[in-house]
């Protein structure tokens, strides 16, 4: 502002600074119409602090006051919200107004700028003096502002790929068929069926790990990438790949090899300890299921007709095969768990009473155990030895 911009009275006549005015004697207050911009002082001079003056006859008297601008002041605040994880605090924040001086403030338009740590976002920036979101402040005379940067943590994303490679024969599944769960502080999904595409996982910043659900390891094996367990920052993406591809590995007995290698048989045959890894200390002499009977008696009850014991002799053998580190098929995985469902439930004098379409499933799932004993399918035949067929 210029000295014109305040007016100046002496009592209510208006007067211009600098300029002489003819008074008669007396008494006078002289004032002005202030600026809520400026400081005002004391009235000096001739004048009494407050104004006030007595004229003599003839007098010449000169009073004076100084308005001085009072400079702008600006506070800039910073608020962090850690919802996702995220330890920052305020201090880890630079705030700026480009060119405010705070030792010298003058008024003007500053643009407002911040630097931090990686993986927040700045969700608002308000200033007191103006409405809505912000880039810049207008600061004024005399004005106090106060802007405020607010900061939220940014989630993580963790991408799984689930990939499934069938080219060994034993596998037919889908990456769908596979259930996928990550163990993290607010994982959103935790669990999920596998897809080739990826599915992207929000979690908390820290550590994670991601599990899967096989319901053929003895047909899939996986291997995780290294992005599968860890830590995991705010705002920052990961990619974990599940890979199950099907294997062969070891061979299969028939159910023949087993009713003779075991302790109970006395006919001579080395025992085989497969009998041990898969019952314990029992061995054959473990009770099998609702039977009443030995694994070992029901592997020598003859059948007569009776599917029980059809499909028991072949789920036996399935079982110590697999035990023993022979890989399997879908299929056969299949019909072991069917198998293991009806031995829970059936006793052989229910099963002697079946018909129909009931009894030839006994007969079908026993031929499918069959196929894989014999080793038609899944890794083929072992020699007595242990040995695969083919590598003698």
């Amino acid at each position: 502002l210029e000295v014109a911009d305040f007016p100046l009275f002496v009592d209510d006549t208006p007067v211009e600074s600098g300029e002489a005015n003819t008074l008669d004697a007396g008494d006078y207050t002289v004032s002005e119409t202030s600026d809520a911009g400026y400081t005002a002082s004391e009235w000096g001079g001739a004048c009494a602090p407050d104004g006030s003056i007595t004229l003599a006859p003839g007098q010449e008297a000169t009073c004076t006051i100084t308005n001085d601008d009072i400079a702008p002041e600006l506070t800039l605040v910073k608020e962090v919200t850690n919802d996702n994880g995220g330890t920052a605090v305020p201090a880890d924040w630079t705030l700026s107004a480009d060119g405010f001086d705070p030792t010298a403030p003058q008024i003007g338009t500053y643009e407002l700028t911040e630097s931090g740590p990686e993986g927040y976002e700045l969700t608002s920036l308000t200033c007191d003096n103006a409405t809505g979101q912000v880039t810049s402040v207008t600061l004024a005379l005399a004005e106090s502002v106060t802007c405020t940067f607010v900061n939220d943590d940014i989630a993580p994303t963790l991408t799984v790929i689930k990939k499934v490679i069938s080219d060994d024969g034993g596998g037919t599944l889908d990456p769908g068929d596979f259930m996928i769960f990550v163990e993290a502080f607010n994982a959103e999904p935790a669990s999920f069926p596998g897809d080739e595409n990826g599915t992207t996982v929000t979690l908390d910043a820290g550590d994670y790990d991601v599990t899967e659900a096989n319901p053929y390891p003895n047909v899939y094996e996986a291997s995780f990438s290294d992005d599968c367990s860890g830590t995991i920052g705010v705002g920052e993406e990961k990619t974990c790949t599940i890979t199950n591809d099907d294997f062969v590995a070891g061979c299969t007995l028939t159910q023949g090899y087993w009713r003779t290698h075991n302790d109970s048989f006395r006919g001579g045959a080395p025992p085989d300890d497969t009998w041990f890894d898969l019952l314990g200390e029992e061995r054959e002499q473990a009770t099998f299921y609702e039977s009443g009977r030995s694994y070992f008696d029901v592997m020598w009850t003859p059948p007569r007709g009776n599917v029980y014991y059809v499909l028991a002799r072949q789920y036996i053998a399935a079982l110590l095969n697999a035990e023993s580190g022979a890989s399997s098929t879908v299929e056969v995985e299949d019909a072991i768990m069917r198998a293991t469902e009806l031995f829970g439930s059936e006793t052989p004098e229910d099963v002697a009473r079946l018909r129909g379409a009931q009894r030839r499933e006994w007969i079908q799932l026993a031929g499918t155990l069959a196929l894989y004993n014999q080793g038609d399918v899944g890794p083929g035949h072992c020699d007595e030895d242990g040995l695969a067929a083919e590598d003698n």
